[in-house]
């Protein structure tokens, strides 16, 4: 699978959280460099996938590799995370396209974390090209799916798509394409860092 970054876009309410990471971290030839503007509460990121950046991330699981401003996740067989390390926040807009390749007898699922205060606690959104749902989950070290809310909607494989995460408070919601198809409220995780995933996919 292959995930290609647009922008983060975050407001920050009050001071995030410490992010611990446990377990060992592989780091690949792939990096990310930002430009910070802070006003009235309000942070714009706009990645850059560069080389040389590796430390930035935490690629807990997953063969992972950037090319030409995508970050491509090679390992069709299992779930993957990368997790950027700094900075955390609470309310935030998440931004990405994803491109699923048709590889593998698994769900062929993107993904994205948030709100992540390690490699097992945090928001997932997934992304199921061949069941065709939207799915919100919890996800903590002792159950990996607490599912929070699912939607039916057809997300086509190898076609770029693009996903928002919009957290405000207890509120998330997840629009595809412009188009809104979920919206749920969970208060467990108040604030925690961001990253992308996937599920038996090639991204």
């Amino acid at each position: 699978m292959r995930v290609r970054l647009k922008n983060w876009q975050r407001q920050v309410q009050y001071p995030p959280a410490t992010l611990q990471f446990k377990g060992p971290a592989v780091f690949g030839s792939l990096a990310i460099a930002w430009s910070l503007a802070w006003c009235c509460g309000a942070e714009m990121v706009e990645p850059v996938l560069e080389p040389g950046h590796e430390e930035q991330w935490c690629f807990a699981r997953g063969s992972w590799r950037m090319n030409d401003d995508i970050l491509d996740q090679q390992d069709a067989t299992r779930g993957s995370v990368a997790i950027l390390r700094d900075p955390a926040f609470s309310d935030c807009t998440l931004d990405f396209e994803f491109n699923v390749k048709p590889v593998g007898s698994g769900v062929r699922a993107a993904a994205a974390c948030f709100r992540a205060t390690g490699t097992r606690t945090y928001y997932w959104l997934h992304l199921d090209t061949k069941h065709n749902n939207v799915i919100l989950v919890r996800s903590s070290p002792s159950n990996s799916w607490n599912e929070i809310q699912r939607t039916p909607h057809a997300l086509e494989d190898d076609t770029w798509n693009r996903a928002t995460i919009v957290c405000r408070g207890s509120e998330i919601s997840v629009s595809i394409n412009g188009t809104q198809v979920l919206k749920a409220a969970d208060t467990v995780l108040a604030a925690g860092c961001v990253g992308l995933g996937t599920s038996q996919g090639q991204v």
